[in-house]
């Protein structure tokens, strides 16, 4: 999904092993996104590593940070598909499970302007499917 207002593609991951991650890519050009950017993960402020498929209630608040991501295209991600979303943990980002079809501003972070570095994600209880 892409705000419209900042340019901000908010993306989802479907790797599953061991979770997924919740990102937002910052085009240096909301109208050419291929001309690069910066690739960050969603984290839960004053709680690193956060587990969301685990002990939620749905509805409540937690307020968000976001983590660099600093090689976001890494040259083993062919033998390592969860290498970006390991980058993200190591600094802290949450894991959730099942992100995969979520669209429209419910799934999406409150979007700031691009140099903000907080905001407030709504938090809901996902399982895996099985």
């Amino acid at each position: 999904m892409t705000d419209p207002r900042s340019g901000i593609v908010y993306m989802t991951e479907d790797c599953g092993d061991p979770a997924d991650g919740f990102y937002r890519y910052l085009p240096d050009n909301p109208r050419k996104l291929h001309e690069g950017g910066r690739l960050q993960m969603l984290a839960v402020q004053g709680r690193s590593r956060y587990d969301t498929p685990h002990g939620q209630k749905v509805g409540r608040k937690l307020r968000c940070a976001w983590v660099a991501i600093d090689d976001p295209d890494p040259e083993d991600a062919d033998q390592r598909p969860n290498a970006v979303f390991q980058q993200g943990r190591e600094k802290g980002a949450a894991q959730f499970m099942a992100l995969e079809g979520r669209s429209g501003r419910a799934a999406a972070p409150t979007s700031p302007p691009a140099k903000a570095t907080t905001n407030s994600v709504r938090s809901g209880a996902t399982r895996r499917r099985g």
